[in-house]
């Protein structure tokens, strides 16, 4: 059966066998391109693709320019100030580009999603006004939240960091605030520490703002100069020491305390009249030594018929007090200054706040003297328990102190009630009566307790904490003070009450008088005063400005005065010249003498605060005569010049440059005449020509140091030979050593 047998063969050769590859001849001539119908086709399509390509790259790159214009990606640019004032004005505020605010580029700024910080500099400029940007310029892209620094006018002031440079080198940036600058020479003793020509001192202090009321006597810069006087430099010196060297001087010295920080305990920090003065032999000086708060009671305390009372003298406390982030401006500073009140135990021992009316005490008005006792007499007529001022901060031994106005008097409308007999208060109005007559008023109307100017004072080494614990601070004004920087206990400072944070400055008496809950009290054990508001903190306390201030009034100009030409490097070479020499001027202007000491001949030279100089030279011989010339002959020399320059050493003596081109003689050299029969021959001036250099010993100069050829020519000056200090300067001549010396 065929069929079978053939389904038969399938079924058993089920298994395919494996293929094997068997090369196959290339034959390109047999290669034929497949669909070449279709090639055109795709080539007319080409152009067109590319085409679209490049017209949405362009329509993409266009969209990321016009985006990144638009300031959609990319960061924000720094807007000029035109732009500033374009989006200021929308608020309808000043459009004036120049007199655009910092706060107003500040909202700008924040408006375009940058983090603007204001950074305040001292210009001539209103305060507040806008300076420009730190470290960036207008229409640089900066990235969103990147700080950028807005630069903003402090107002004229010292630019921190004036004190302790050349004077020369600061010149230009105190005369760019536009206000008066006046220089004053200042004495000094150490000139290793403050050599001639370095600012000292100035007046604001340094870093300080000119405040408003004295825009018009502007900045006042002290220079160091050697000279008699308190020297500028006793600030910091050990006060029995200070006191021991001017006594030893021939000074009259007085010490008193007075509240300073940490830095001068025990040391000098200031004097009357103020370091740096100069003085006459003699002159009385009181030197001023810091105090911590362990002197509170010595300072503020006087005894009294055996008490002791809070009547001190608080005029210890008078001086500037500003904030620690103050640029000097009046509205972070507060001025103190000594005023006289009718409660007061002497004129100008109470202070005020400056600009203010109301003296500020210690104590509270009382009709007898129990109000202002701190310590009963031995014979406890008072109660320590039971004083009036039981309950103020001066009796806790913690350091700090109040000092406030109005003394817890009731006031009727804004005069104070003087409990005397002729004057009540009709509904707030004070009235008078007469106390003879048949009509007396049965009861005062409209009194009221008003909150006046109040303040904690703080010397170093006040217990805080315990001042904390005791719960005189309000408790909401304690916690937002703890979440701020902690205060400087190094310094001294003051807190001063801010009525805006109270709802109530007012309370009425008319229902039933009772204690001022303004001003601390005691009633039967209770102190009435309400929570402090502000508590201490480093945002909230105003800070002693130290600074042992000159009398400026006193001192001696300095000329510091130049023109504005430069040297090859673009440097103000005159004026830095101008500026030292004048400080060196300043301290040998004055009177000198060149002699043999046998009267045969002399020289004499006065030297001018401007470097400019005169004199007159005369050598006369009466033996030389004749008939032309009976009484003799007579060489003479009337000159005038300059010292054009000149500059400190470092072994402490100075050099000047004298300009040989100024140096001018009245008279021709060799012309003579007669003159009442003397014979008179115009020559050089000995000692000053040649006019090239010279030499200045300053006084006080160690004259063990000096030349001995300089010394030579002393005789004729000091008969009982030089002393250890010069007590006048000595001007030399290089050239040939004559030597001037100074008058005293």
């Amino acid at each position: 059966m065929p069929e079978s047998g053939t389904r038969t063969a399938a079924k058993q050769d089920n298994t395919i066998p494996p293929s094997v590859s068997t090369p196959i001849p290339y034959d390109a001539a047999a290669v034929r391109p497949v669909a070449t119908a279709a090639a055109p086709a795709r080539h007319r399509w080409l152009p067109w693709i590319i085409a679209l390509v490049a017209a949405l790259t362009a329509i993409a790159l266009c969209v990321a320019f016009l985006t990144y214009r638009a300031e959609m990606w990319g960061g924000r640019s720094l807007p000029d100030t035109a732009t500033i004032a374009a989006e200021a004005s929308v608020g309808g505020e000043s459009t004036y580009q120049d007199r655009l605010t910092g706060e107003q580029v500040k909202r700008v700024l924040v408006g375009r999603g940058l983090r603007p910080e204001l950074i305040r500099e001292f210009s001539a400029k209103t305060r507040g006004l806008f300076l420009g940007y730190a470290d960036h310029h207008a229409g640089q892209r900066l990235h969103s939240g990147a700080t950028v620094g807005v630069r903003v006018s402090a107002g004229p002031g010292v630019p921190e960091g004036t004190v302790g440079q050349q004077v020369a080198d600061v010149i230009d940036a105190l005369e760019s605030m536009h206000v008066p600058v006046q220089y004053k020479q200042v004495v000094v003793s150490d000139t290793t520490r403050y050599p001639a020509g370095q600012v000292v001192a100035t007046d604001p202090a340094d870093g300080q703002a000119v405040p408003d009321d004295q825009m018009a006597q502007g900045i006042t810069v002290g220079v160091a100069a050697e000279g008699n006087g308190v020297p500028f430099d006793i600030v910091g010196e050990d006060a029995q020491q200070a006191s021991d060297q001017l006594t030893s001087q021939g000074y009259q010295v007085t010490l008193e305390p007075r509240f300073s920080s940490r830095t001068y305990i025990g040391k000098i920090s200031g004097s009357a009249p103020g370091p740096g003065s100069a003085l006459d032999p003699g002159q009385a000086i009181t030197l001023y030594y810091g105090v911590d708060a362990s002197a509170d009671r010595d300072m503020l305390t006087a005894s009294d018929h055996g008490f002791r009372t809070a009547t001190g003298d608080l005029s210890v406390l008078a001086g500037r007090y500003c904030k620690a982030s103050a640029d000097g401006g009046d509205e972070d500073c507060v001025t103190l200054e000594a005023t006289s009140s009718r409660y007061s135990a002497g004129e100008d021992t109470a202070i005020r706040i400056a600009g203010h009316d109301e003296p500020m005490t210690l104590y509270n008005f009382s009709q007898d003297i129990s109000g202002m006792v701190v310590e009963p007499d031995a014979n406890h007529l008072f109660d320590a328990n039971n004083l009036p001022m039981r309950n103020h901060l001066l009796l806790k031994d913690w350091g700090m102190f109040e000092v406030y106005a109005g003394m817890g008097i009731m006031r009727c409308g804004t005069q104070p009630i003087s409990y005397g007999p002729g004057e009540y208060c009709d509904n707030g109005i004070l009235r008078t009566y007469d106390p003879a007559g048949d009509w007396y008023p049965t009861e005062n109307t409209g009194l009221t307790y008003d909150m006046q100017d109040f303040l904690v004072y703080f010397p170093v080494g006040s217990d805080i904490n315990e001042l904390e614990a005791s719960g005189y601070f309000d408790a909401e004004a304690l916690a937002v003070a703890r979440q701020q920087d902690a205060v400087d206990t190094d310094r001294p400072f003051i807190l001063l009450r801010d009525p805006s944070q109270y709802e109530q400055t007012s309370v009425s008496t008319d229902t039933a008088p009772h204690g001022d809950p303004f001003v601390p009290g005691n009633d039967h054990g209770v102190n009435p005063l309400v929570p402090m508001k502000p508590a201490v903190s480093n945002d909230t306390v105003y800070y002693l400005v130290e600074q042992s201030k000159p009398d400026w009034n006193t001192l001696p100009d300095l000329n510091v005065e130049s023109d504005d030409s430069t040297d090859n490097n673009g440097k103000s070479g005159n004026k830095a010249n101008t500026a030292a020499s004048g400080v060196i001027f300043n301290d040998i202007a004055g009177s000198y003498g060149f002699a043999s000491g046998s009267g045969g001949w002399t020289t004499t030279l006065q030297v001018n605060r401007d470097g400019t100089f005169s004199g007159y030279y005369s050598d006369t011989d009466l033996g030389d005569v004749s008939d032309e010339h009976p009484n003799g002959i007579r060489t003479e020399s009337t000159f005038q010049g300059v010292f054009s320059k000149a500059k400190a050493n470092d072994d402490g003596t100075y050099t000047l440059q004298c300009d040989a081109d100024k140096l001018n003689i009245e008279g021709d050299i060799g012309d003579s005449r007669i003159e009442d029969g003397t014979l008179v021959t115009i020559s050089e001036p000995y000692g000053i020509a040649p006019c090239t250099t010279f030499t200045v010993y300053p006084q006080g100069y160690d004259s063990s140091r000096i030349d001995e050829d300089v010394l030579s020519w002393s005789t004729a000056w000091y008969f009982d030979g030089i002393p250890d200090k010069l007590d006048t300067p000595i001007i030399v001549n290089d050239s040939h050593k004559e030597s001037f010396y100074g008058e005293s």
